[in-house]
């Protein structure tokens, strides 16, 4: 061991504690002084001390030991302000350090805070500087969240003036350190200044300040143990996110919402010019059935209506209302910073009254059925639990089930149709439903679901749940003594053939009660002509449903044609006329109305019956219906409308028509050609007066798919073309609206 004292070398900046060192630095000529402490250099697992020379050797020495001499580690020959490795690990024979050093420089040793005994591939490092290594005081940065589009300066405040061969850098990193990019800090004084470039949206940058003496083009992999001091924030590197400001600002307020009620739904449309933001996020709308609507009553937004998530939608139609109720709305956008616009305009529209259907659990069907063909323990059924006769039927637009049962609350009901020729659902499509017993397998599945039912169809491999099908699409009422449901045709393919079978499940597989209806068996019989309504609700009466009313001057005749959906003791029609007057003009004849429109304010003339045509009793068939009158005024117009008579003598009016010798068109009806299509049908329509058009596309579940204004169109004939080959094989529904009317059509896609 050396004995005599090297006077090269005093510690500064650096005191010794009480605390033990583990490991030190020995520096000697001879004999080694009191050891030197290395403290942290502020980097994972790399320690520094700084001494200075009193003399100008190549001779001087240097030790990095643990402090019982156990091991240590040099390097025989050592070169500054470079990364080395130690050539030796090793006990107490192991050969010293050697350097050359120069009287008043200063030398920072960087070294390994935790050494590996007998590992010589450490890297470590002696920094030559001709003044005492400055501290950096402080890094600040001029914005605090720097935008995509700002290069943010940072500033480097250092403890005194650096030497000439102190090299102050910013090192900065977007990719975790993968990659860095050193910048030069130009120094005035005690301080300098650079930039960072400005970063993409959502960029993450990391940077800290050192210095050095060793330019960045000879750093390699090595910066770390060439530093002489660094301000790394404690560890934890200063950082920000490039990111656009706060957004601060609302959308814009609307200030033209709109309501409609539904004609046959308990469904109101809203509309509205779509608000202005860029960063959109949801419409709100708030309602109750009061008025006064505030931001605390109920809400819809893009959780149940999807359409509210885009900026650009200007209407939504809200189902799940309650029947025969006055809905008051406001509406607001709400950006994805949650700033919200303030509530817009009230408005109010009330749903139609429940539909005149008797769901009372009387048998109002006809008697078809089958003996039950699904068992468990060998009898029909289990206990507590009796499904008995069942019923089908059908309108124009619904399907009706029924089925007169006895079963517990805590069973399930569920109605299996097989419409489709072909393999059907294989898998139960309810909880223990597990016997289809027909060689042609369900489509279709309505299954209870609390208070009311659910659809599921079947898609080729599974059941697919419509959940959110609200009860006007698949209406229901049921006790423990009956089940009945009026679903949309059109959600079950406008059938006209099928099978139906009823099932009370249980909570066990193979627990379940079922019944087969119409027709018997698997036959896929027609259901033949459908089953009058009135066997389903008795009593009720139905208006009749007229799908349109035309009128045209022609060689000196007018000649009026109409035609309706369905009837029910339908006597026939009176048709009127009288001589129009602009105060008296009554719009389009998209239905029929108990009131006398004659009796309206504005009408001057009487109307006169110029001709009766016979109806058609009940039947829920489309008929068609002309009538022809000469024109005793060619130059003035007339106002013709139609007046319906029950087999009771109950009355009701039509709309009016104009017609006149311009042979103008007198409403706004609908026709579309070919039907089934593939993939494009023409949409063909006449315009009373000039209005905006707008077409919506529906799915067979009643989703909306498509949504097109087809702009503002003058009265007349015209035909717009409907491209489907975004569409898959199947039913849709198309609605046509032009002003404040619309007409709806069923058409079929067929690949």
């Amino acid at each position: 061991m050396k004995t005599r004292l090297l006077p090269l070398f005093f510690l500064l900046g650096f005191t010794l504690t009480a605390e033990a060192q583990v490991y030190d630095l020995w520096l000697f000529d001879g004999v080694g002084p009191a050891p030197t402490a290395v403290t942290s250099k502020g980097f994972a697992g790399l320690s520094s001390a700084t001494v200075q020379a009193t003399a100008t050797t190549t001779n001087a020495g240097y030790i990095y030991r643990q402090t019982n001499w156990a091991n240590k580690w040099t390097n025989a020959v050592n070169t500054v302000n470079t990364a080395m490795t130690f050539s030796s690990a090793g006990g107490s024979g192991s050969p010293d350090g050697r350097f050359s050093v120069t009287l008043g420089k200063y030398y920072t040793f960087n070294v390994p805070t935790t050494p590996l005994v007998g590992n010589t591939s450490q890297l470590f490092s002696i920094l030559e500087t001709s003044s005492a290594p400055v501290t950096i005081s402080s890094v600040t940065r001029d914005i605090i969240s720097p935008a995509p589009t700002d290069a943010p300066l940072i500033t480097v405040n250092l403890s005194a003036a650096p030497g000439a061969d102190q090299f102050v850098y910013l090192r900065y990193t977007t990719d975790a350190w993968s990659t860095s990019t050193p910048l030069l800090v130009p120094i005035t004084g005690t301080s300098g200044s650079v930039t960072i470039p400005a970063q993409s949206e959502g960029t993450v940058v990391s940077y800290y300040a050192l210095t050095t003496p060793v330019t960045s083009s000879s750093w390699g992999a090595n910066i770390d143990v060439l530093t002489l001091k660094a301000n790394n924030n404690a560890g934890t590197n200063y950082n920000y996110t490039s990111a656009t400001a706060a957004d601060t600002t609302p959308p814009s307020t609307i200030s033209d919402l709109t309501a409609t009620a539904d004609a046959d739904l308990a469904r109101i449309t809203l509309s509205w010019t779509p608000a202005t933001e860029d960063n959109f996020d949801t419409y709100e709308i708030f309602y109750n059935l009061t008025g006064s609507v505030s931001d605390v009553d109920s809400k819809f937004d893009k959780n149940q209506f999807i359409a509210l998530g885009t900026r650009t939608s200007n209407s939504v139609t809200l189902t799940g209302l309650s029947w025969g109720s006055t809905y008051y709305f406001k509406i607001r956008g709400v950006d994805q910073a949650t700033n919200k616009a303030t509530l817009s305009n009230e408005v109010s529209a009330s749903t139609i009254a429940e539909p005149l259907i008797i769901m009372d659990g009387l048998f109002d069907g006809e008697s078809k059925w089958g003996a039950p063909v699904a068992i468990a323990d060998g009898v029909a059924g289990w206990f507590d639990v009796n499904a008995k006769k069942m019923y089908v039927t059908h309108d124009a637009n619904y399907v009706y089930l029924g089925a007169e049962v006895d079963y517990a609350s805590w069973q399930k009901w569920v109605f299996l149709i097989n419409t489709i020729s072909g393999a059907g659902g294989s898998v139960s499509a309810a909880s223990d439903v597990a016997t289809y017993a027909h060689s042609q397998l369900p489509d279709f599945a309505i299954v209870q679901n609390g208070l009311n039912a659910n659809l599921k169809t079947w898609d080729g491999s599974a059941w697919v749940d419509h959940a959110t099908l609200l009860t006007e699409d698949v209406w229901t009422k049921f006790t423990t003594t009956f089940v009945e449901v009026r679903i949309l045709q059109s959600m079950i393919g406008n059938v006209t053939s099928g099978d139906v079978q009823f099932y009370i499940s249980g909570n066990n597989a193979g627990e379940h009660s079922s019944f087969d209806s119409v027709p018997d068996d698997s036959s896929m019989a027609a259901w033949n002509d459908p089953l009058s309504l009135s066997k389903y609700a008795t009593s009720v009466t139905l208006p009749v449903e007229l799908a349109s009313f035309t009128g045209k001057w022609i060689n000196g005749n007018v000649l009026l044609n109409w035609a309706t959906a369905t009837e029910t003791n339908n006597f026939g029609f009176e048709i009127q006329k009288r001589i129009a007057e602009p105060e008296a003009l009554e719009g389009s004849a998209s239905g029929i109305s108990n009131q006398d429109p004659s009796r309206a304010s504005g009408s001057r003339s009487e109307w006169e019956t110029i001709g009766f045509v016979a109806g058609k009793g009940t039947t829920t068939e489309a008929q068609s219906y002309s009538f022809s009158s000469p024109v005793t005024s060619p130059l003035s117009p007339a106002l013709y409308r139609l007046k319906q008579i029950d087999l009771d003598g109950t009355t009701t009016f039509s709309q009016s028509i104009e017609v006149s010798g311009g042979n103008k068109p007198a409403v706004f009806s609908t026709r579309n050609y070919p039907n089934p299509f593939n993939p494009s049908t023409t949409i063909e329509f006449t315009l009373t007066e000039s209005q905006p058009v707008h077409f919506e596309l529906f799915n067979i579940i009643g989703q909306r798919i498509m949504s097109k204004s087809l702009g503002r169109m003058d009265a007349g004939l015209h035909s717009w073309s409907m491209d489907g080959s975004f569409l898959a094989s199947g039913f849709y529904t198309y609605r046509l609206t032009a002003g404040n009317q619309s007409t709806t059509r069923m058409i079929q896609l067929i690949r």
